[in-house]
């Protein structure tokens, strides 16, 4: 009968060790999967911040109007819009993000009729313009493309 004793010992020994490492596999794949997650997360929130700082530069430059009146004076030498933006626009808590402005298109100007029962006052025309810029975070790698539109009324001439 003693024989019999240490094999189940050594046998329950065994399964338990087994069991030991299997929980401990688990435990690793969950770890290691909890580990994916933060990570796709935490891009998804840098892509977010991109997405948010390029939004904030769009509407920095449709509300100077300036941008649309002395539309020439904001273009470089190879005829690419250029706007003054502040630092505080592209900084984030996490870096500074990479803005380039793609291009600011005048797209359609059109005639606004019945805007004087006399005519001499000037009639306003309607612009319609495209904004095109591109954010970049070079510590994440995460971009986007953002690209808004702007109905705009003013004086006549304004558009190229």
């Amino acid at each position: 009968m003693k024989r019999q004793r240490r094999r189940q010992e050594g046998a329950v020994l065994l399964i338990a060790l087994l069991m030991l490492l299997l929980l401990n596999i688990f435990t690793v794949a969950s770890i290691s999967s909890s580990n994916i997650n933060m990570q796709v997360i935490q891009s998804q929130q840098r892509l977010s911040e991109v997405q948010q700082v390029a939004a904030n530069v769009s509407n920095y430059i449709f509300s100077d109007l300036d941008y649309f009146i002395n539309y020439r004076a904001y273009l470089d030498g190879d005829g690419s819009f250029n706007p003054v933006l502040p630092a505080v626009l592209l900084t984030t808590d996490s870096g500074e993000i990479n803005i380039e402005v793609n291009s600011l298109t005048c797209l359609l100007e059109t005639n606004l009729t019945g805007c004087s029962l006399d005519g001499s006052s000037p009639c306003l025309q309607e612009t319609v313009w495209q904004l095109s810029l591109s954010a970049l975070d070079k510590s994440s790698g995460a971009q986007t493309t953002h690209v808004e539109g702007l109905s705009l009324r003013y004086l006549a001439g304004y558009c190229p």
